[in-house]
């Protein structure tokens, strides 16, 4: 009897010990992942033509603003008063593989460049223009030492289309999707990783991008695929609600300190976050378990010690009460030794084991400054996460906004009556 009893306390460190191995719950195991592609996307200045073709009249051409999404340059395209001032055009071979996908915006603005690129109704939920293309040669001018002076007299605009890329490839709209049966495409870059449905696509034959030399005295702005890239990406096209909400729930990395040790964490609006609370978040806004291994436990070492120390106060708690149980026998002498090794051993066993139960509960994530994955892994992962945040941000408003303002009609046909009722 007296050998179990003193067991007692060992069986439960080794129940907790064991416990303490076990990472938190899992999703269920996903299907295959299709191998992501890097992308190789066109170079600083280039834009894509959205309906290519043989013709190479835009060749020289001034453009009066600079080309936004939504808009074809032959829109904006006009005469050069300097067209002079630029040698004969000449042709080399250019061949190169290009492959990329463009994050579009919201709204409007969407369907406007979707139809440029001669996309119907059918992609209206695409979120990117995806673009793979194989180019052959270019077409280009060279400017004389006069064409600056030219351009300064007469007005360039805002640049001209110094070069054209002549090809063939694809265009695409794609969806981003977590549904990793549904992907069809899965790109990784320096900008996030994109795993894409497409919605529809055309083949592409031509004069596929033109290269832009913006003008000395026209506002520099950085281009893209798709003509101005906006700073703050999709954001900006973004209500003041779904900005308000993006602003408090994107995650940054911050740097911070704890307990005299420099590192980083990530932080929401409200402050620094565990990293095992951006894995769950991470989980919910993406519908993917792509993190989950660096999901585990992060007080190991004090969930250790607690147990063991519990267990060796129990210890000592049990053997003063079964001394105890022997002092009071006729020749057992005095006990009030073992009173207080009970007690005193029984109430650092109770410590203890709160102690546990504190560590399980409370401390299970540790501290934000805690981490398993690299700074560079993170800012990735930051990344895709904020993206995929503010299209759930932006859906959720405009489904409140659907829901708020909708009407419901309905009509009640029953036993003697006959009525219509309607909500908002």
């Amino acid at each position: 009897m007296r050998f179990q009893a003193r067991s007692l306390p060992a069986l439960f460190a080794l129940l907790v010990l064991a416990a303490a191995c076990v990472k938190g719950p899992r999703r269920p195991a996903a299907e295959p992942k299709l191998p992501a592609r890097e992308t190789s996307p066109l170079g600083p200045s280039y834009v894509l033509i959205p309906v290519p073709s043989d013709d190479d009249s835009l060749l020289g051409r001034v453009l009066r603003e600079a080309p936004e999404p939504g808009r074809a340059l032959q829109e904006i395209a006009g005469p050069n008063p300097c067209l002079p001032h630029l040698e004969e055009p000449r042709e080399v071979a250019m061949v190169n593989d290009y492959e990329d996908a463009q994050e579009l915006g919201f709204g409007s603005q969407v369907s406007a460049m979707l139809g440029t690129f001669g996309f119907g109704g059918g992609a209206r939920q695409a979120t990117h223009l995806l673009y793979k293309i194989q180019t052959q040669r270019k077409k280009f001018y060279v400017e004389n030492t006069h064409y600056e002076a030219c351009c300064k007299t007469m007005g360039c605009g805002y640049g001209y289309v110094a070069e054209l890329v002549y090809g063939e490839g694809e265009y695409a709209a794609g969806e981003e999707t977590s549904v990793r049966g549904n992907v069809d495409v899965a790109f990784t870059s320096a900008s996030g990783d994109y795993s894409l449905k497409v919605l529809q696509r055309k083949s592409v034959r031509g004069y596929l991008a033109a290269i832009v030399k913006v003008n000395q005295h026209a506002k520099q702005a950085e281009l893209g695929p798709l003509g101005l890239a906006a700073k703050a990406g999709v954001l900006q096209e973004a209500s003041v609600e779904v900005r308000e909400r993006y602003e408090l729930e994107q995650v940054r990395i911050v740097p911070i300190t704890h307990e005299k040790q420099s590192g980083w964490a990530f932080a929401d609006g409200t402050g620094p976050i565990t990293e095992n609370d951006f894995i769950r978040r991470y989980g919910e806004v993406t519908g993917t378990d792509d993190l989950d291994d660096y999901l585990g436990r992060r007080n190991t070492g004090s969930l250790i010690i607690s147990p063991v120390l519990a267990a060796g106060f129990g210890a000592l708690g049990t053997w003063g009460t079964l001394e105890l149980i022997e002092c009071h026998k006729p020749d057992g002498g005095d006990c009030s030794g073992w009173y207080w090794a009970g007690a005193v051993g029984g109430g650092l066993m109770t410590l203890g084991s709160l102690s546990v139960i504190v560590n399980e509960i409370v401390n299970a994530d540790g501290h934000p400054i805690d981490h398993s994955m690299d700074k560079g892994d993170a800012n990735k992962h930051v990344r895709n996460y904020n993206r995929r945040l503010l299209r759930q941000i932006v859906r959720e408003v405009e489904e409140d906004r659907r829901g708020a303002s909708g009407f419901e009609m309905k009509l009640h046909i029953g036993i003697g009556q006959l009525g219509m009722s309607g909500s908002f």
